[in-house]
């Protein structure tokens, strides 16, 4: 994949995560991929990431194997916050 794509890609999933927010945001409403379960993936690396815990109603760090999981899955804790603790109740 040259530059331009990736560049490009990386571009449209910012943009549609604000719309997300911001749609979210107006309404609301905590964003789909918040209610997602806090899935560790598979491979064989083992890193800190953070999810969104609908029962603590927080992010919450967790192992993340490397591989596959899922869109509740941040890098860093402010990431998450920022994602889905504001629109705790």
């Amino acid at each position: 994949m040259c530059r331009c794509s990736s560049f490009l890609l990386s571009t449209m999933k910012r943009v549609l995560l604000f719309a997300l927010l911001y749609v979210s945001c107006v309404h609301g409403i905590l964003p789909p991929y918040c209610r997602f379960p806090k899935a560790p993936g598979t491979c064989n690396m083992r890193m800190w990431r953070f999810g969104y815990d609908t029962r603590e109603k927080r992010c919450v760090p967790f192992v993340y194997f490397g591989c596959e999981g899922n869109a509740n899955n941040f890098a860093t804790m402010l990431q998450c916050q920022t994602a889905c603790e504001i629109y705790k109740n």
